[in-house]
């Protein structure tokens, strides 16, 4: 980032805003003054030494106020008047130092927390080490709200107060070392970026947390701890009573044709026309890529059984679309735990997310006439979950089988497994069908320079390791969890001509989207036993 994006017009504003505030504020110290004179003019039984110093108080504290909008105006101007160059991003960071020192601000840390940090600051390569330490205590702390939900079952919100009296002290040390930790640990960094206002700050610290706390954490430690956020949070949401993310009925699909399982979705609704490019002389629309995530019918859903949808795009052509975490459905099988799987590269039979788009994809692929041509795009873990399966033998023997090609691959903020052999389309360690099958395949992994997420979790998407990987960038620093949910809405127009528009065109005289494949049921038990 540079210069430019420090936005000096709002920072003006902000020193306006402040001036005016520290204006009103010197005001009612003066009236305050004046109160508190007619208080003790006339209550001279006892004397109340408490409230002689508040108005100075209070005038000091606007005085304070008055200085930091005339320092904030000044930073304003020096944005204003400062180029890209790095010695001029110096001597403003410099300039920020002096005036925090001059007004003492301090952090206060405990000594050994502090002790520690330096030590990390000295040796990043003990990060690591510390990471697990902390990722140690929580999963210690999760267990214990496990231990408390478990005991009193429903009752449990009531032990609400024990628990913040128990653990919170051990919890506040742990985010202060977490804190300082990723300070640190990433010190050239923060001590190189601008940072230019609260939103700045707060998007630095996402960023650290996601690039240096996920990696460095033993796997099974990760494992532990997101399976018991999603226990936690299936205990909370039934609480609350809010477990699903059913569609609402404001947009409700129901079935046109039962016999097929058509979905009544117009064309119109699934690729807003905002999205469409151009149109084509045979009427076919060549969209953006947000297309596949914008408005409440999109390909890429989220919705509680829609977490992979497929839509008709043309005479023989087929796109599926598949979802990543969904909060909000706690008893579905894309949970925090299946991230972590994930992004491990692990598609056993815990991964619950996995097992359920595999059946999916399969289950679709029956109903595809044979040879036909199909899409696959996935949004988070989503798009990992599409590298998973493409790189799953019996996926890969039933494209071979039923001759498919696989047209294209379209991720958006993927959490790439952290597998050679499962990695990307094709992996770095392709199976022996992974060639013939994806010789032709176009591929894009859609990437926000500031999905910190996306980036750093699983394989992560390093250009210089992994193709077809294009970065969007706003110039702006974005909060890495806005960013990583903003596909929908990010401009794709600053990339190579191929990547600004989807890899296969909507043909509206085939579009059709259908319903999900039912679950599988298990066989009844035999009357006659084993």
């Amino acid at each position: 980032m540079n210069i430019s994006s420090a936005r000096p017009a709002a920072l003006t504003r902000y020193a306006r805003a402040t001036d005016a505030s520290a204006t009103g504020l010197e005001g009612e110290a003066s009236r305050l003054a004046r109160i508190l004179s007619h208080f003790a003019a006339r209550c001279t039984e006892y004397r109340v030494p408490e409230t002689d110093a508040l108005a100075g108080r209070l005038s000091v504290a606007a005085r304070d106020q008055a200085a930091l909008a005339a320092w904030t105006a000044q930073v304003a101007q020096s944005f204003s008047a400062a180029d890209t160059r790095a010695a001029a991003a110096a001597a403003l960071r410099a300039q920020v130092i002096r005036w925090m020192s001059d007004h003492r601000i301090r952090m206060s840390l405990p000594a050994g927390v502090r002790q520690l940090i330096e030590l990390v600051r000295s040796r990043p390569e003990l990060a690591g080490e510390v990471w697990n330490g902390i990722a140690t205590m929580l999963d210690y702390h999760l267990a214990e709200i496990e231990r408390v939900i478990k005991m009193y079952g429903p009752a449990w919100p009531s032990q609400i107060p024990f628990l913040m009296a128990k653990m919170g002290p051990s919890l506040a040390l742990l985010g202060m070392l977490a804190g300082g930790t990723v300070v640190a640990s990433d010190w050239s960094r923060w001590m190189a970026q601008p940072i230019t206002s609260p939103e700045d700050f707060l998007s630095l610290v996402h960023s650290s947390v996601w690039g240096l706390m996920y990696r460095p954490v033993d796997e099974q430690r990760m494992r532990s701890i997101t399976a018991r956020l999603d226990r936690i949070h299936l205990a909370v949401c039934g609480t609350l009573g809010t477990c699903s993310h059913p569609r609402p009925s404001a947009f409700a699909e129901p079935l046109r044709d039962p016999v097929r399982g058509i979905l009544d979705v117009p064309v119109e609704a699934m690729y807003d026309p905002g999205t469409v490019r151009h149109r084509g002389a045979d009427g076919r629309l060549y969209l953006s890529p947000q297309a596949l995530m914008y408005g409440e019918h999109s390909l890429i859903g989220s919705y509680s059984g829609e977490q992979v949808r497929l839509a008709r795009v043309g005479a023989n052509e087929y796109a599926f679309g598949i979802s990543g975490l969904d909060v909000a459905n706690a008893q579905g099988p894309n949970t925090y735990y299946a991230v972590a799987l994930t992004s491990q590269g692990d598609a056993g039979s815990e991964n619950k997310y996995f097992a359920y788009v595999k059946e999916q994809l399969l289950g679709h692929l029956e109903r595809l006439p044979e040879g036909s041509t199909i899409h696959l795009a996935g949004h988070s873990m989503g798009g990992g979950i599409v590298m998973l399966a493409l790189n799953d033998p019996e996926v890969q023997q039933r494209l071979q089988s039923g001759n498919f090609t696989v047209g294209s691959v379209t991720t958006f903020g993927a959490v790439r497994p952290n597998r050679p052999r499962v990695n990307g389309v094709p992996p770095e360690t392709p199976s022996a069908l992974a060639g013939p099958l994806f010789a032709n395949t176009v591929v894009h992994h859609y990437v926000d320079a500031d999905d910190a997420l996306a980036l750093n979790v699983g394989a992560g998407h390093d250009p210089r390791r992994f193709a077809n990987v294009h970065l969007l960038d706003d110039g702006d620093i974005t909060d890495p969890r806005v960013a990583h949910l903003s596909y929908d809405t990010s401009s794709y127009r600053g990339l190579p001509a191929a990547a600004q528009v989807l890899p296969f065109a909507i043909d509206p005289a085939y579009h059709e989207v259908y319903a999900p494949i039912p679950p599988a049921t298990p066989p009844a038990p035999s009357p006659c036993g084993n």
